[in-house]
């Protein structure tokens, strides 16, 4: 693997299995080993050398960064540069939900076919449920569970014509949030060789957002 995860609490460096804890408290960070180049793909798959996958899928989400000239104009600025994360296809930014919650559902995906996952758990109240219904309907092979309170039903949708035959919503009767997250660790724990998400333990999450950053760095140098 071209990376291994650092515990940030204790300085261990392990080897990943889609882990997600090592440590009460603290989070892990993906370090790479090897050079690190931008790459000729699409989306986040460009700095797929900062990417915590043994490669890259063919499900595409990503920022663009582009000069913003008459908005400088207007504010004064002559050197104005925007790192845009949404659907704005021709400007090249590719999140087709209109989130950067896109960004970090396809690195997810490809993590969790590294490590042989089954299936997926994800709660949410919106955007992380919409991103990773998306493109888990594209991604047949990868089925999920999303689990959401009642007042955050109506926020998970797909797009007409989209596959959703790998997609299956759980919605929590009076519940809100974290109600949506105890269930789905409930559900988890009864599913053999299914994975929660992770949310913010999850490194292909971190670093997919992440990305944003790069772009900005090596379009505007």
């Amino acid at each position: 693997m071209k990376y291994k995860l650092r515990c940030l609490k204790t300085g261990d460096l392990i080897e990943d299995a889609y882990t997600l804890h090592h440590t009460d408290g603290a989070l892990l960070r993906a370090e790479f080993n090897g050079p690190m180049d931008v790459k000729p793909l699409k989306g986040v798959w460009k700095y797929l050398d900062w990417i915590p996958t043994s490669t890259s899928n063919d499900y595409v989400a990503g920022t663009t960064t582009y000069k913003a000239e008459a908005l400088g104009d207007a504010l004064g600025m002559s050197d104005l540069w925007v790192t845009f994360h949404g659907y704005w296809p021709e400007k090249g930014a590719m999140c087709p939900t209109g989130s950067f919650k896109d960004m970090e559902a396809v690195p997810t995906i490809q993590r969790l076919h590294d490590h042989g996952c089954k299936g997926l758990i994800c709660a949410s109240a919106g955007n992380t449920a919409r991103a990773f219904t998306h493109f888990c309907g594209l991604a047949d092979t990868m089925p999920l569970i999303v689990v959401v309170g009642k007042d955050h039903g109506h926020r998970i949708w797909a797009k007409a014509g989209h596959p959703t035959d790998a997609v299956k919503v759980v919605v929590v009767e009076d519940g809100d949030y974290y109600d949506a997250k105890t269930v789905a660790k409930a559900i988890a724990k009864e599913l053999t060789g299914w994975q929660m998400e992770g949310s913010v333990h999850n490194v292909a999450r971190r670093d997919g957002i992440g990305s944003l950053i790069l772009d900005a760095a090596f379009t505007h140098r």
